[in-house]
């Protein structure tokens, strides 16, 4: 019997303290849903910054560089990445043609997209839209090879 009670009294003072950490915690929720509401819906004056125009000044002057480099190419560019800064230029605005690059993504697509024993005909346009200045393997409308020797055809 007594300890019916003492379990009864334990379940009692659990349950009343229980009671009193819900209505502490519930009112604490509202204090906490008021402050957060009268923040959201109190107006703010917001100004922005007035812009500030800023100069651009050469930190350098043309004797602090140095000289070019003796590029035997047609053409070159040597960028700054972060800023996108020209650091040198040789006749960059002169319209150049991508040549390997070209064959080499070419080459590249052939072997990803088909079988090196696979079959490639060449087609009357294929053979004559080639310009006078162009390299060909010099195929006859109609004629066939092995994609393979193709590829071959084109990296040599």
């Amino acid at each position: 019997m007594i300890k019916e009670r003492f379990i009864l009294s334990a379940l009692f003072r659990n349950n009343t303290e229980m009671k009193s950490n819900r209505t502490f915690l519930k009112f604490i929720g509202k204090i906490l849903l008021l402050f957060s509401l009268c923040l959201l819906l109190s107006p703010q004056c917001v100004r922005a910054e007035s812009p500030t125009k800023v100069q651009a000044t050469a930190s350098l002057s043309d004797t602090d560089w140095p000289l070019a480099p003796d590029i035997n190419a047609e053409c070159a560019v040597l960028m700054e990445a972060g800023s996108g800064t020209i650091l040198y230029d040789k006749n960059m605005h002169q319209r150049m043609y991508p040549a390997s690059t070209t064959k080499i993504l070419t080459c590249l697509l052939a072997v990803e997209n088909s079988a090196l024993n696979e079959t490639v005909s060449f087609s009357y346009q294929a053979v004559h839209s080639v310009p006078a200045d162009g390299s060909s393997i010099g195929m006859d409308a109609g004629e066939s090879l092995p994609m393979e020797q193709c590829i071959y055809g084109i990296l040599v």
